[in-house]
């Protein structure tokens, strides 16, 4: 069974999002580049120009985290009497409140323009560096795909087109625990800013002054808005850099292995623990979700019961062929690798493959693969490697 190609153009969208993409797409439309060499692969003009985007990007960062805390604090110490003043409610229960609601309002607003003002910034770095690259270009028949995962990370968003294929990265998580992450990930930022104002006024609270107290909000703002414009800037830069290695993977296998059925039985499965293991709805594992099951015309499984677990599926690859447990073994690592990081759960899960004679790897050496791929130096080291003992 054919997939069908996913339509980003046909998503249902709010005002606000209709707005930034269209903004988005502008941008591409009067601003297109055309790439030096292969996408994957970066000369010393292309790393020196997203060298000073990164740079440009940051400084906005920084400086609109700055600036938020000066607007917001310097007012409210200068007039606070007059511009902010307290509102007295009768509360059933709690009795006569008084309560900055103004305060409130006003601070409310301020992060509403602050977030307005910092997805310009994450928008246009983005472009800009996919225009430095020349990526993507518009006879790519993946054109508005890689538009649309450019466009999410920009707005800071997972992709979460990999459950078209019936994949789930979150498979047996508890979505209590999930929740709770989510939550907390979304408000660092206000939570370390309420903890050093916390150390601070314990230490201190006696000689300095409230003004300078929330003051201390300037270097925590700057440095979450400096972090997550850094994080946006290197997904831009790894989402550039997978599709054309994630072709030449897809190609490499099916020209070994399209005849395979073990291979082919395995595949999915394979998928499966590449996204549990990874635990991230990532753009990059999408693209080579699609291309292997369209590639190999794999079958979805609709049910996640049909999905076999971890133990069950090391039993499974340990009967199987040589050639067929070498191209797992490659997938495996390639599909850890391309979201441009390793953590201690895929070394891990790799130093068990290894202890059951399913691979031979070095985590330098694989380390030293993500650092070519994610710096732009391609993975021919690695597709010239074999990985099975022999």
């Amino acid at each position: 069974m054919s997939q069908s190609v996913i339509d980003t153009s046909g998503k249902k969208r709010s005002f606000i999002d209709r707005l930034a993409f269209n903004y988005f797409i502008k941008m591409v439309k009067e601003q297109s580049g055309n790439a030096e060499d292969e996408f994957h692969i970066l000369n010393e003009n292309e790393v020196k120009s997203i060298r000073q985007i990164r740079n440009w990007a940051l400084g906005w960062s920084i400086a609109l985290g700055v600036l938020g805390v000066l607007v917001l604090y310097i007012p409210y110490h200068l007039w606070q009497k007059t511009l902010f003043p307290e509102t007295t409610l009768h509360l059933p229960w709690v009795g006569t409140q008084n309560l900055p609601i103004i305060f409130t309002v006003y601070s409310t607003i301020l992060v509403v323009i602050e977030l307005y003002y910092l997805t310009i910034v994450n928008l246009q770095a983005v472009h800009k560096m996919a225009k430095v690259c020349g990526f993507p270009q518009k006879d790519d028949p993946d054109y508005e795909k890689h538009l649309e995962g450019l466009y999410s990370i920009g707005m800071e968003r997972e992709s979460k087109e990999m459950q078209k294929y019936g994949i789930n990265p979150l498979a047996g998580i508890n979505k209590y625990y999930l929740m709770l992450v989510v939550i907390l990930n979304r408000l660092k930022g206000t939570i370390t800013n309420l903890l050093i104002k916390l150390i601070f006024k314990r230490l201190l609270g006696r000689i300095v002054l409230r003004v300078y107290i929330d003051l201390l909000g300037m270097p925590v703002y700057a440095f979450w808005n400096a972090l997550a414009a850094h994080k946006v800037l290197r997904e831009a830069k790894v989402r550039i850099m997978a599709p054309n290695l994630i072709n030449q993977l897809t190609n490499n296998l099916y020209e070994d292995l399209s005849n395979d059925e073990e291979f082919k039985d395995f595949l999915y499965d394979a998928l499966q623990l590449i996204a549990v293991v990874k635990r991230t709805f990532h753009h990059n594992h999408y693209l080579l979700v699609e291309k292997l099951i369209t590639k190999f015309d794999i079958p979805i499984k609709e049910e996640q019961a049909e999905m076999l677990k971890k133990d069950a599926l090391l039993e499974k690859v340990k009967g199987i062929n040589g050639e067929a447990r070498e191209g797992i073994a490659k997938l495996c690592i390639f599909g850890m690798m391309i979201d441009g990081s390793l953590s201690k759960k895929e070394r891990e899960l790799l130093d068990e493959l290894q202890n059951l004679g399913l691979i031979e790897y070095d985590w330098q050496t694989l380390k030293k693969w993500e650092q070519s791929f994610v710096n732009g130096q391609g993975l021919d080291e690695f597709f010239g490697q074999k990985l099975l003992k022999q």
